[in-house]
């Protein structure tokens, strides 16, 4: 059977209903099972004071629910045990590391080790007798959903600049500000039209992975200690679907399409250089496959310095062993010379991707805010948007009006 990606630990993933008895059962059971192993391995020195039993207990549940959403996607379940760049270890390291070490000595889970130099964490994966256990207690895994329960503290987030590309960059302090509040109101403006959306999807479609459909809170996510620089949407669990899976999507009953900028990152370029951009399709360049064009040009907004080979995850798009990096890289800024400059690497910087993403995220806000104001059903997936099949015009229209008023030139809105 085929595994899917694995799926990342959270501690913040908890039952869709926090009644269910047979998931307490599961976790008392497993309780029991902990402190009779311990027990009978002399693994403490002193007995758990109550607080401590009480968190061991929350942990254990918290891990339970992780594993069984495992289960029901066919996933093994991504935790790191150490200090990761891109994914932190949960609260409770040590604790949760030694539930871990446990449940592994029982029998319930398998266990892959991670390695920094690989830039891998270690992953779980649930045996048959972790599943029988779930069917014992009458916790059905195709029947077992969970739900995030988001941070509202803010819908703002600033991070610092990342040092490289596993850096996440450290939060930094949102400054109180007239241009932050605004930012605010905006986006609990915005959250707050998600939530009055009916959201659905067609019975004809399958989702893989559980996708919590009431999780449509984002925030929005800025980086480099700047609020010039990025900016984006993230944290509903529909960002989290496959393009696929989001065709079966119904904003209040009515079919979704997507609408999407073409070109948005080359032709977002030009007009930041002050030039008019080119007509046509910008990342087509004869004799080389256009998706290769495309994650090259990308990856090279974000380089922090000259290269001579391909960059990570493109080389593949390119099946002629003969073509070098070199080759595509020279022919692609000879068709874009007006632009060569904004990709001339300063060591360490970066700015001009994220600089894009700012300007990408700003039209968004001001799309979504129009369709605030004229009650249309929409939801943002980067530079793209979904809304209803009767709404897909206006949307547009407002799409490529919201554009133009930033950016100075007009641009094309493609139907995915």
């Amino acid at each position: 059977m085929k595994i899917n990606a694995d799926l990342h630990y959270r501690d913040d993933r908890v039952p869709a209903n926090d009644n269910i008895a047979p998931f307490k059962k599961t976790t008392e059971y497993l309780m029991d099972e902990v402190a009779d192993f311990e027990a009978a391995y002399v693994l403490r020195k002193r007995r758990r004071t109550a607080a401590e039993v009480s968190r061991l207990s929350e942990m254990l549940g918290t891990l339970t629910v992780n594993l069984g959403q495992a289960v029901n996607d066919n996933r093994r379940l991504a935790i790191p045990r150490d200090d990761h760049p891109r994914y932190p270890m949960p609260c409770g390291r040590s604790m949760l590391c030694g539930l871990i070490d446990v449940l592994l000595e029982l029998g319930y889970i398998e266990q892959e080790l991670g390695s920094k130099f690989r830039q891998r964490i270690t992953a779980l994966t649930p045996t048959d007798q972790f599943k029988e256990l779930l069917d014992t207690f009458g916790v059905i895994p195709l029947d077992f959903r969970v739900e995030y329960k988001p941070d509202r503290s803010d819908t703002v987030v600033l991070k610092s600049k990342r040092k490289d590309y596993w850096c996440r960059g450290k939060s930094l302090l949102v400054p109180d500000t007239p241009q932050t509040r605004q930012i605010r109101d905006e986006v609990v403006l915005i959250n707050n039209h998600f939530e009055s959306m009916d959201i659905d999807m067609a019975s004809s479609v399958r989702v893989v992975n559980g996708v919590d459909l009431g999780n449509r809170y984002v925030r929005r996510f800025f980086c480099c200690g700047d609020f010039q620089f990025g900016g984006r949407y993230f944290g509903g669990s529909i960002m989290n679907m496959k393009k696929s899976e989001r065709k079966g999507l119904l904003f209040n009953g009515e079919q979704t399409v997507e609408l999407d900028f073409s070109n948005f990152n080359l032709h977002t370029a030009y007009c930041l250089a002050g030039v008019e951009p080119p007509v046509g399709d910008l990342y087509k360049l004869d004799g080389y496959p256009r998706d290769g064009i495309k994650k090259v040009c990308c990856a090279m907004f974000h380089s922090t310095s000259d290269r001579t080979q391909f960059p990570k995850g493109t080389r593949c798009f390119f099946s002629d062993p003969k073509v070098s990096f070199t080759d595509v890289w020279s022919d692609f800024l000879k068709k874009h010379q007006a632009i060569a400059h904004l990709f001339d690497a300063v060591e360490g910087e970066h700015e001009i991707g994220y600089r894009l993403q700012n300007m990408e995220s700003e039209v968004i806000t001001r799309v979504l805010l129009r369709c605030v104001e004229a009650e249309i059903p929409v939801y943002p997936i980067h530079d793209c948007v979904i809304t209803t099949k009767s709404h897909k015009d206006e949307v547009r229209s407002i799409m490529v009006s919201e554009y133009k008023g930033l950016m100075g030139y007009e641009i094309e809105v493609e139907l995915k």
